[in-house]
C-alpha cells in the first residue's frame, strides 16, 4: 500500500511532502455519522510519525507558523494508493518531538475540529428573517476563517425536515387569573377587547388588547374616572415557540395619551390565521365571553385558560436564537445554535476528502451501492437500533418557549429509531471496496446505509456499522 502526505498552504498549494518511506505507520480513525448528541463525536483524525527534516523543523517545530489557538498555518492531505482520503488541520499542541528516537508525532483532524476549538464564537448580529440551516455553519466557518486564514467551506447537501401536525396545542393563556384579573373593577364595553393573529415583520403574532374604565366616588359630589389598557403580544418564533409580553397602562379621564396607546398594534386580526408558509394558528375566542360589567359576574363563569392550536409544519426554516431579537444585545454562542439546528432538522456535518464540510440528512443515503460478496463477510451482527432520543434541552437556545417543539420532536425521533435495524459487520479485502459514509451496502439482498467506518489496515478489514 502506497501512502503520500502533502502539506498545503491556505491557497492549497503543496509546500512539502512525505511518502511511504518517510511517513511511518499512518492511522486514520473511524468515520461516523454524529450520534444522538449531534456534535460531541470526535472528528476524524490522522496520526503518523516522521523524522524532522529541514522544512518540518522550520515550519512545525519552531512554533513560528501558528495562528490563533495553536492552529498550524498548513493543511494536511493524505493519499492511499494515490487516492485522496483525508484533508485536515493540525493543532500543534497535540504534536510532539521525541529527542531519543528523533521522531515527530503529528496528529491532524478534519475541519470539524475547528468548530470545537472556536465554540465560544458569538452571534454578532440578527437577521430579521431568522437564520436558514445552512447559514448557521457557514456563519461559524466564516468567523473561523477570519481567525485562522484557513479555508473552511460548508455547502448544502440536505433536504429540510417536515413534521406536519394537526390541531396541536402550542401555548396556554392564563385567561381568567392573569389576563382578565386586572379588570375586576372595570367596565369593558363592546369593541374594547380585540384578540387574534396577524403578521408583523414576517412573524405570526397574537395580539390581545383590553380597555376598561372605572368611576370611583371620592366625595359627596366628586368622582374620579380612570382607564386601564392592557396589551398582550405573543410572537411565534421558530413556528411554534411563543414569546409573550404583557404591558399595562393606567390613565386618568381626559389623558391625551389614551388613544395613542390603544392604537398600538392597530393591525387587522383573525382568530383563525394562516401564515405565508401555510401554517394555521387558532384561538377560541368570542367577544361575549367578557361581560360588559365583569365585576358583577361570577368570575368562575369565565374560562380559566385558552389554548392556542396549530396545524402545519412544526419544523421551521427560519431559525431564531435567543439574544438579539428580544434583548437587542446579548450574544449567543454559535456552536450552541448549530447543535440546535442539527437536532431540529435531523442533520449532521460530514467533511469530504477535500476538506469541504457537507450539511447532510442523517436519514439520507447517496447513490453509491456496494454489493458485498458472501465470502468477504467475516462477521455480521444484526440488532434493533436502540438509540436514545437526542438531548432536546439543546433547543432551549432557541427564542420562545420550546416545550411543544421538544415534545413533538422527541416523538419523531422515537418513531424513527423504532423503524430501524443496525448491523455491525467486518468485511475482508480493503482493496476490493472503497466505502464512504452514507454509501449503501447490500448484504444477502438487504440494503443498509453506512453510518460508521473504520479501516483496519493491519488485518486488511473494514469494520462497518450501518442502518437499514
Amino acid at each position: 500500500m502506497i501512502y503520500n502526505i502533502h502539506f498545503l498552504n491556505p491557497q492549497l498549494q503543496i509546500q512539502h511532502s512525505l511518502d511511504t518511506h518517510s511517513a511511518l505507520d499512518p492511522k486514520l480513525s473511524e468515520q461516523k455519522i454524529a450520534g444522538t448528541d449531534y456534535f460531541s463525536h470526535e472528528p476524524v483524525r490522522l496520526e503518523f510519525t516522521t523524522f524532522p527534516d529541514q522544512w518540518l523543523t522550520e515550519h512545525l517545530l519552531s512554533g513560528n507558523y501558528e495562528s490563533d489557538r495553536y492552529i498550524w498555518q498548513y493543511l494536511i492531505r493524505y493519499y492511499i494508493n494515490y487516492t485522496l482520503v483525508f484533508t485536515g488541520i493540525v493543532d500543534t499542541s497535540l504534536c510532539s518531538y521525541d529527542e531519543e528516537t528523533e521522531e515527530i508525532k503529528i496528529t491532524a483532524h478534519d475541519k470539524l475540529k475547528l468548530f470545537e476549538k472556536y465554540q465560544d464564537q458569538k452571534m454578532l448580529y440578527a437577521l430579521s428573517s431568522g437564520y436558514t440551516p445552512i447559514y448557521i455553519p457557514q456563519y461559524l466557518a466564516q468567523r473561523i476563517n477570519q481567525k485562522t486564514q484557513l479555508p473552511v467551506n460548508v455547502y448544502s447537501a440536505y433536504t429540510p425536515l417536515t413534521i406536519n401536525k394537526t390541531d396541536i396545542k402550542i401555548h396556554r393563556l392564563n385567561w381568567r387569573d392573569e389576563i382578565l384579573s386586572n379588570f375586576k373593577q372595570y367596565t369593558i364595553f363592546s369593541g374594547d377587547i380585540i384578540a387574534g393573529f396577524t403578521e408583523i415583520d414576517n412573524k405570526t403574532t397574537m395580539i390581545i388588547k383590553i380597555k376598561g374604565s372605572k368611576i370611583e366616588q371620592q366625595g359627596n359630589n366628586e368622582y374620579h374616572g380612570t382607564y386601564k389598557i392592557q396589551i398582550l403580544t405573543c410572537t411565534f418564533y421558530n413556528n411554534i415557540c411563543p414569546y409573550q409580553t404583557i404591558k399595562t397602562y393606567d390613565f386618568d379621564y381626559g389623558d391625551t395619551n389614551i388613544n395613542q396607546v390603544w392604537n398600538q398594534y392597530n393591525y387587522p386580526v383573525s382568530q383563525d390565521f394562516t401564515d405565508l408558509k401555510g401554517n394555521q394558528y387558532q384561538i377560541p375566542f368570542e367577544p361575549n365571553e367578557v361581560p360588559v360589567y365583569p365585576h358583577l359576574r361570577d368570575e368562575n363563569q369565565l374560562p380559566e385558560h385558552k389554548e392556542i392550536n396549530f396545524s402545519g409544519n412544526i419544523i421551521t426554516m427560519d431559525i431564531y436564537p435567543k439574544g438579539f431579537y428580544e434583548n437587542k444585545g446579548e450574544q449567543t454562542e454559535q456552536l450552541q445554535v448549530l447543535k440546535a439546528m442539527l437536532i431540529l432538522h435531523n442533520l449532521t456535518l460530514k467533511p469530504d476528502p477535500n476538506g469541504n464540510i457537507q450539511l447532510k440528512n442523517k436519514t439520507e443515503n447517496n447513490n453509491t451501492l456496494h454489493n458485498i460478496e458472501q465470502e468477504d463477510i467475516i462477521k455480521l451482527n444484526i440488532k434493533r437500533l436502540n438509540r436514545p432520543s437526542p438531548e432536546t434541552n439543546t433547543l432551549d437556545i432557541l427564542l420562545g418557549e420550546t416545550d411543544a417543539l421538544k415534545e413533538h420532536l422527541t416523538q419523531y425521533y422515537q418513531e424513527l429509531a423504532s423503524q430501524k435495524f443496525e448491523i455491525q459487520t467486518t468485511i475482508d479485502n480493503t482493496n476490493n471496496y472503497h466505502f464512504q459514509l452514507f454509501d449503501q451496502i447490500t448484504i444477502k439482498g438487504i440494503s443498509y446505509t453506512i453510518a460508521q467506518i473504520e479501516k483496519d489496515i493491519q488485518n486488511d478489514n473494514w469494520i462497518i456499522t450501518a442502518w437499514q
